[in-house]
């Protein structure tokens, strides 16, 4: 009964205090050892807050104890301390401990919050701190800043409303500060602090920091690399790795969203990140943030941190290999989701004879999508083997570049295609100039706005005019030079073409087909048990088809002629002879 007792009087906040480093003694002595007990306008609580774990917790300390003595001044006892480490300034931010304070007071159980100083409470300003204070002063409960002396039943109200602004303007020219110092030592090259990607270490002082590979995880970190340039996936990368025994940093095994994670990090391939917030509707952040890019210098090219475990060719590929198979619907956090790895050719190309419409795949079939998902009522709807469909495909293609004439636009834009395909790096370096040279010219035109109607300093005008103007002809020059005529003498005919079709997977597959062949339909069987060929049933639209128009309303009516001719051998045949 004696040990119930005793564990039943412990302070719910006792392991807290403990844990900011007081001895049970230094906590009897303020008062703040034993449970309370009174009636709640004989207590208060405290609350106080720090915003990082680097936060000395000295000075944790010290606000506790100038709350107790302020309790014991003013003849009040502190019900509960409620500690937390968390930020004040930012809305998504929830709160708990601040919420259980308030609650506390709100409820009835004690009539006021004592802080240390106003900026422990909030740095939101008056439109958190004054519908707290409304809400208190209904209650007849009190809010107190211990070391500014303030009293919201004193007359402290003004003085609150003013503070609480001035920490959220504090708030703000810290963020300022705090970011502006990180992207210009981003623009520098510098590492700027967290824990290096797998495979790499962080060197240098503070400041100037760069990444190189660690002697002990390069290794292990390299095989990941390789094993995902030959786009193997994460589910197998993990079986290999933990049959070799490989373990991450924090010595667990290896898991797919480990892998993705780490692939996705500019760092490991020595390359500076670009991260941007998520803003909601009226434009402010959510706390959340975009995956990030690579920061792109002013001459257009990507800003380096040191060597990475790959290469930037490598993990342009490699990113290209994980958003291929990833869908267009993204989560909540903008990300796309997986799927299953590509294995049919046509979905993309074929289309419904009835609707028109773009077809899917359903395991061994190729089938209507809008029959699939909207029924009947949408579309007839069409079923043909996938695989018998696919080998006559590639019969009619490769017998169709052959016929093409060495240098014809249809070869051109197949080895235009080709070589986008083989060499993401170029098409990802041609986006991101195209991007920053956008970039530039509407810095360019905010400039003149600024200039001719807000009346900007003209010497100030005059230099920065100047540097975007260098800037915009050095990004169109690199654009231009980068967007100059291919080496599509290699791919120039079409046996080559042909030869090149049967070397390749699914993917390269896809990216020859589509680059010679707009779309294609079956047309329906005639009747049941039909067995016209299936290749005299395929309608190509190819891309250097000079009329597909024409061509269409032409199969248009083969089609109907053949019906009306079906029909009347069906009649024929029912009719009894004479």
């Amino acid at each position: 009964m004696t040990a119930t007792l005793t564990e039943t009087a412990v302070r719910a906040d006792r392991d807290t205090l403990l844990g900011l480093g007081f001895t049970p003694e230094q906590l009897a002595d303020l008062g703040l050892w034993e449970v309370t007990a009174g009636t709640p306008d004989e207590l208060r609580e405290g609350y106080v807050r720090r915003s990082r774990k680097q936060d000395d917790l000295t000075n944790l300390r010290s606000h506790v104890r100038d709350l107790a003595f302020w309790a014991r001044k003013e003849g009040v006892t502190l019900r509960h301390i409620w500690f937390e480490q968390k930020s004040a300034s930012k809305s998504w931010v929830r709160r708990t401990e601040f919420d259980g304070a308030c609650d506390a007071v709100l409820t009835g159980i004690s009539k006021g919050l004592a802080v240390w100083k106003t900026d422990r409470l909030s740095r939101e300003g008056m439109g958190k701190v004054g519908v707290l204070l409304d809400e208190f002063d209904k209650r007849g409960a009190s809010l107190v800043s211990v070391s500014e002396g303030l009293d919201s039943r004193k007359g402290g109200r003004l003085l609150f409303a003013i503070l609480s602004e001035r920490a959220r303007e504090e708030a703000a020219e810290i963020a300022f500060r705090v970011t502006n110092g990180i992207n210009a030592h981003k623009e520098e090259g510098c590492f700027t602090g967290g824990n290096a990607p797998y495979g790499l270490r962080a060197t240098g002082k503070k400041g100037a920091m760069r990444v190189e590979p660690d002697p002990v995880e390069y290794g292990p970190s390299r095989r990941i690399a390789v094993l995902l340039r030959e786009n193997r996936r994460p589910k197998e990368i993990v079986a290999v790795m933990t049959a070799d025994g490989a373990v991450r940093r924090n010595g667990k095994p290896w898991t797919e969203r480990a892998i993705v994670e780490l692939c996705h990090s500019p760092y490991w391939a020595g390359l500076v990140p670009e991260s941007r917030p998520v803003l909601d509707e009226h434009g402010q952040p959510t706390g959340k943030w975009d995956r990030p890019g690579v920061l792109m210098g002013p001459d257009g090219l990507p800003v380096t941190c040191g060597e990475g475990v790959v290469t930037y060719s490598e993990w342009v590929t490699i990113q290209g290999n994980l958003s291929a198979r990833s869908t267009g619907k993204p989560r909540a956090n903008g990300r796309g989701r997986g799927h299953r790895q590509r294995v049919a050719l046509l979905p993309l190309i074929l289309r419904c004879p009835h609707c028109g419409g773009p077809a899917r795949s359903a395991g061994v079939t190729l089938t209507c999508r809008a029959r699939a998902e909207q029924g009947p009522a949408a579309c007839a709807g069409f079923t043909t083997t996938s695989a018998r469909l696919e080998a006559a495909v590639e019969v009619l293609w490769i017998n169709h570049v052959k016929s093409l004439p060495p240098g014809s636009a249809t070869v051109q834009a197949i080895g235009r295609r080709w070589l986008g395909f083989m060499n993401p790096e170029q098409t990802a370096q041609r986006d991101k100039l195209r991007s920053a040279l956008q970039q530039a010219g509407e810095r360019r035109t905010q400039l003149d706005d600024r200039y001719y109607l807000k009346g900007m300093p003209e010497r100030a005008y005059e230099r920065l005019a100047e540097a975007l103007d260098l800037q915009i002809t050095t990004l169109t020059a690199q654009l231009s030079a980068l967007s100059g005529e291919d080496d599509l003498a290699p791919l120039g005919d079409g046996e080559t073409l042909a030869e090149l079709w049967v070397s390749q997977d699914v993917d390269g597959r896809r990216a020859l087909l589509q680059a010679a062949l707009g779309h294609l339909t079956v047309r329906p069987a005639a009747r049941p048990g039909d067995r016209t060929p299936i290749e005299d049933r395929i309608v190509p639209t190819w891309i250097d088809d000079p009329q597909p128009g024409v061509r269409a309303l032409a199969v248009q009516a083969a089609q109907r002629t053949q019906q009306r001719k079906t029909k009347g051998s069906a009649a024929l045949t029912l009719t009894p002879a004479a």
